[in-house]
């Protein structure tokens, strides 16, 4: 049996059959008789077989085209194909190799079935395809020999090499990033690798093929506007053709487009869709970068914004079957263990504490016992609604007079008589009257009708007399569960003008302190920052 590297993946000879996997994030490997990450240390590392899938067990050696042996991967499965790569970390791929097993074992074709505690189902949304391909503005050379390129547009995806023809053996690195730092070479902080702004990038070894070779990641996507190659051949000045970038999302289709008259408001709206198209991938994610997994919240809070955009009636029926599977209880002794030591808080008084209070909120200061409250408010609000389209009247019944008593609780222990306002402490102190702790009781509907317009004025003045360093207002403080929620209750209310003013704002917390010019990025944002400070994703 050969197995031989092909432009677009691996192919096997001699009527095999080959497959290319990855084992994705958050995995070990466990090689015969090592310890737990042994060889390699972290396996979100793409294993490429041919032949078929076995042990660790199995020796052979990789064979170069020179004929030059290594035994570098011998500890691998047998018919594996040198070559590792991550949903969050690095690819290396090395084309110009062939692998020769040492002799054939008897072996059956067959897998086993999946030990899972979820049936396999087909899968109803969208595949990710490829949605555009950039071409980089501009070239820069920041360092001798070491080439960024960019797209002048923060993107998820990752990009196409298109190497001319080289050496064989010329081992080219490919590093994305978000931001770039002081030198002019990438900074790679905001995607959040292992060792942050250090070890993010894939590598690719040519085979010299005639006319040259084309080659993309294949088991990782990452937030980039700009690439940084080095490796290459020492006086090679390339052009700007020589990296693609490969927009991936989802293909959902558009639910609609926005114009207008301000090209601030147009800019807004580019980077507002830009960040929520680089999270519809296989599942809703959290981030492109370090955190590419499925946390609900991250999805149900800004969720009136992303179905403005896009549309997801097949996209919803997968979330929903991952929402169902996550509930499930694998066949393992660690499941009835977890259940015995996680603690388990009750509402109290019908007040819920909430640890992340509302997460990334400017000034942090919102009680968690505010926004724990209000989401508990909703969700019996919604399992009453749902009593009654399914029929079933007591339980509807129930859950509505259990809301009553939510909204009671809720301002006994948070409204303030003397200040008209909501604070983390009621009527016993004045502390923290923030934006989200008004806008969140005046969205949901907790504030006694008598209440609206005092809590609605408080609202507008605390916009208004947010701290910032130019002293101009308005600015909005809200975070993830905050930021929706402020701008329904001030257009519910009659204050859009308010909210126009916000949007007119240079000074943290804005989107025009993401616009402005940094080292980082000298043309601003060109998507939404995680954090009102321009940190994180």
């Amino acid at each position: 049996m050969k197995a031989r590297s092909a432009d677009e993946g691996w192919s096997c000879t001699l009527g095999k059959w080959g497959i290319i996997v990855a084992d994705g994030a958050f995995c070990w490997f466990y090689p015969d008789g090592g310890e737990a990450g042994t060889f390699p240390s972290r396996c979100d590392a793409g294993l490429r077989y041919c032949g078929y899938i076995d042990t660790w067990s199995r020796d052979y050696h990789m064979y170069y085209t020179n004929w030059s042996m290594d035994d570098v991967a011998g500890q691998l499965g047998w018919g594996n194909i040198w070559g590792f790569s991550g949903s969050d970390e690095s690819e290396y791929i090395h084309q110009i190799m062939e692998i020769f097993p040492r002799g054939e074992p008897e072996h059956d074709s067959k897998l086993p079935p999946p030990n899972l505690a979820t049936r396999l189902v087909a899968r109803a949304a969208e595949p990710v395809k490829i949605q555009e391909r950039l071409t980089p503005v501009l070239v820069g050379e920041p360092a001798p020999g070491t080439w960024v390129f960019d797209f002048d547009q923060n993107i998820v995806g990752f990009p196409l090499v298109n190497l001319p023809e080289l050496p064989a053996g010329t081992t080219v690195k490919v590093a994305p990033a978000e931001s770039l730092a002081a030198n002019g070479t990438v900074d790679q902080a905001s995607l959040g690798p292992g060792d942050p702004g250090t070890d993010l990038f894939n590598t690719y070894t040519t085979a010299g093929r005639p006319g040259g070779e084309t080659w993309h990641p294949k088991f990782n996507y990452f937030g980039m506007q700009w690439v940084q190659v080095t490796g290459l051949p020492r006086g090679y000045k390339p052009s700007r053709n020589l990296i693609t970038g490969l927009r991936v999302q989802a293909d959902v289709p558009a639910a609609s487009s926005f114009t207008s008259s301000s090209a601030r408001l147009n800019r807004i709206h580019k980077m507002a869709w830009h960040s929520m198209a680089s999270n519809i991938m296989s599942v809703f994610t959290d981030c492109p970068g370090r955190e590419k997994l499925s946390y609900p919240a991250d999805y149900t809070q800004p969720f009136g914004a992303v179905a403005r955009n896009f549309q997801f009636p097949a996209f919803l029926r997968t979330t929903a079957h991952h929402l169902v599977e996550g509930q499930s209880i694998a066949n393992t002794s660690m499941a009835g263990n977890v259940a015995l030591k996680t603690p388990r808080e009750k509402a109290r008084g019908h007040i819920v504490d909430a640890a992340l209070a509302d997460w990334v909120e400017d000034s942090s200061q919102t009680s968690g016992r505010i926004t724990g409250t209000w989401g508990y408010y909703l969700t019996i609000k919604a399992m009453a609604r749902i009593a009654n389209l399914t029929g079933h009247q007591a339980d509807a019944n129930r859950y509505a007079d259990l809301s009553h008593d939510i909204r009671n609780a809720f301002n006994t222990a948070f409204w303030n008589d003397s200040s008209h306002r909501y604070t983390d402490a009621g009527n016993n102190g004045t502390s923290n009257a923030t934006q989200t702790a008004q806008e969140l009781a005046l969205d949901s509907g907790l504030v006694p009708e008598k209440h609206r317009q005092q809590v609605l004025n408080a609202l507008v003045e605390l916009t208004y007399d947010y701290p910032s360093r130019d002293g101009v207002g308005p600015h909005l403080s809200g975070g993830q569960i905050g930021l929706g929620p402020i701008v329904r209750a001030l257009s519910a209310g009659g204050r859009d003008d308010v909210l126009w003013d916000a949007l007119q704002q240079n000074d943290r917390p804005s989107y025009g302190y993401f616009v402005a010019p940094t080292v980082a990025n000298p043309n601003g944002f060109t998507t939404i920052g995680e954090q009102w400070d321009r940190s994180d994703s």
